[in-house]
């Protein structure tokens, strides 16, 4: 795959998760959070089983390959998601979401550093600085 296809997967996925939160943001006005996290839960389990369907040759291969970082993965994913979605129902859209979005890729680009030994360039460094800002200002 190219760089510029894999960036623009990485646009249209932020694109999705925008629409997605701001979608979100309209249900928590009329209905309690726990509704709308059901409700995002089901369009997940939709994406699985079609994934499922197309890779359902390979789904020996996912039994035989589980590991808990998987596991971990989607469990972190999906508490992440409700707590996301309670913190949406009680704070403005325009708040929590670039909060999300600022603190999301700190912690990553840290984490990635310390436990996968990734280099930390300048750009890096900077994004991580306005971050945090970015994180004091909307948090204030």
């Amino acid at each position: 795959m190219s760089n510029l296809m894999a960036t623009g997967l990485v646009v249209l996925s932020a694109a999705m998760f925008a629409v997605g939160s701001f979608l979100g943001k309209t249900l928590l006005k009329d209905l309690p959070s726990n509704h709308v996290y059901l409700m995002e839960a089901a369009g997940t389990l939709t994406v699985a089983l079609c994934v499922l369907f197309f890779y359902r040759k390979e789904v020996s291969l996912l039994i035989t390959n589980f590991t808990w970082t998987g596991y971990l993965f989607g469990l972190l994913w999906g508490v992440g998601t409700v707590l996301f979605i309670i913190g949406l129902k009680y704070k403005p859209a325009s708040i929590a979401v670039p909060l999300n979005v600022s603190l999301y890729p700190l912690i990553v680009v840290l984490l990635s550093a310390i436990f996968l030994k990734e280099v930390i360039t300048f750009k890096a460094g900077l994004g991580i600085v306005f971050a945090i800002a970015a994180a004091f200002l909307l948090a204030w």
